[in-house]
Formats: structure tokens, C-alpha cells, sequence
């Protein structure tokens, strides 16, 4: 024929910025109506959901994703009756309180060791630690990277009150996730 044909939607492309968040992290996706030529279109809103929101949720207009708990999900989204999903998989935050070292009878002496048991290199730019006064931590600066199998040990000087053998120790990731 001579005329043109009727765009419809045949599919749904959803977009992820990454497949793999931490317990704590925001995310936001995404999703493309197609048409029958595999073309972008305009076909209305957009309704998210997850298939286990006990691991992240999604508000159900925006695409915006909290990861709650470790596990996998489907990420789905619904535009003019088509569903596209993707895969999220929500990991705990990467790192280990390897060992603690408390004071003991000798002032400044205590120290925590962290460890990172993932086979990446984990940023600690914005984690924080403290002992049992979580009211007072320390942040971490940019730059303190632990390579993947590494450790780095955070001396009582750098805590901001002492590390005592009652005390325990908190770990936070850069998402307030301990």
C-alpha cells in the first residue's frame, strides 16, 4: 500500500544503570516504548514494579529504586499494556571488621582492621566507623581504597573517642547501612 502504518507498541526496553546495587543504594531506571519496527515511542506512563520488594523497592511512577535487602529481583516495567524487565541484584555492603584490637591498659593503642573479601576494589570515600558511641565517628576521606583481598586498619588516634575492650565497633557504608 500507499499509506503509512499504524505505530504501535511491541515492546518495552528497560534500562538499568547498573545490574548490581548495594543494601542502602538509590537507584532510578529507566524504560523505552517500541513500536513494531523496534523504534522509540510515545505510548503514555510508565508503571514500575518489583517482583520481591522485600529486596528493593521501586516507586511505582519514577523508576526510582531503593535496595533493601540482599538478593535478587525483576525490575518491570508497563507502558500501554507491554512489560519489559531486567534483572537487579542487591549485594551487602563489601566489606568485613576483620579484627579489633582494644586499648587495653596502654591509651591510643586500639585499632579495627577492615577487609574486603570481593574480587574488586571497594571506594570507602563516605563510610564511617565509630566504637559504641555511635553519636561520634569517623568519615572516611576520599582516596581510602582497599584493593580486592586487602585491608586497612583504623587506629584509635583516628576514631574519635577510644576504642575500649566493652566497646563495640560500627561500620557504616556510604548508604548508612551497617
Amino acid at each position: 500500500g500507499t499509506g503509512t502504518a499504524t505505530r504501535v507498541v511491541t515492546s518495552v526496553d528497560v534500562s538499568l544503570a547498573s545490574s548490581e546495587i548495594e543494601v542502602g543504594q538509590p537507584d532510578t531506571a529507566t524504560a523505552a516504548a517500541l513500536d513494531q519496527y523496534g523504534a522509540p515511542i510515545d505510548a503514555g506512563p510508565v508503571t514500575w514494579n518489583a517482583t520481591f520488594p522485600e529486596v528493593a523497592v521501586v516507586q511505582p511512577t519514577t523508576g526510582l529504586m531503593l535496595a533493601v535487602a540482599s538478593g535478587t529481583t525483576q525490575i518491570s516495567a508497563t507502558i500501554a499494556g507491554k512489560v519489559g524487565r531486567r534483572t537487579l541484584t542487591v549485594s551487602p555492603p563489601p566489606i568485613l571488621v576483620n579484627e579489633v584490637n582494644p586499648n587495653g591498659d596502654l591509651p591510643a593503642s586500639g585499632w579495627v582492621e577492615l577487609f574486603n573479601p570481593t574480587a574488586r576494589a571497594v571506594d570507602l570515600t563516605g563510610w564511617t566507623i565509630s566504637n559504641s558511641d555511635v553519636s561520634k565517628w569517623f568519615t572516611f576521606p576520599a582516596g581510602v581504597i582497599i584493593e580486592s583481598g586487602g585491608y586497612v586498619a583504623v587506629n584509635e588516634q583516628t576514631l574519635p573517642v577510644g576504642l575500649n575492650a566493652t566497646d563495640a565497633v560500627h561500620v557504616f557504608n556510604k548508604f548508612g547501612v551497617q
